[in-house]
């Protein structure tokens, strides 16, 4: 049985949309792996003013303007990445389908 070329079409359509849709997925994974980096960095950091011997120090004050930035520049892109997900979420939140006629 041949596949008509509308449906050729459609199915080559769709196989693109699910090869951008996997290069999407990648690039999320790649930035969640950047964002654990940064987490571990600002814990870094927190030990280091934890484990100082007292008062603090221009280099403690430094690091906690480091960290104070580091996670500041932390929220606002996991917030921007929540946000521009649940926007896709509801984006593609489908209507109602009717199924296709049968013959």
């Amino acid at each position: 049985m041949a596949v008509s070329a509308e449906v050729q079409k459609f199915v080559d359509d769709i196989k693109e949309q699910f090869a951008s849709i996997g290069d999407s997925v990648d690039s999320l994974v790649k930035s969640q792996t950047g964002v654990a980096g940064d987490v571990t960095k600002l814990k870094g950091i927190i030990d280091k003013l934890q484990n100082g011997p007292g008062p603090i120090s221009a280099e403690d004050q430094a690091l906690l303007t480091e960290a104070v930035g580091l996670a500041t520049g932390l929220a606002g892109k996991t917030a921007s990445v929540s946000k521009a997900l649940q926007d896709l979420d509801a984006s593609t939140d489908p209507d109602e389908v009717p199924p296709p006629p049968e013959g």
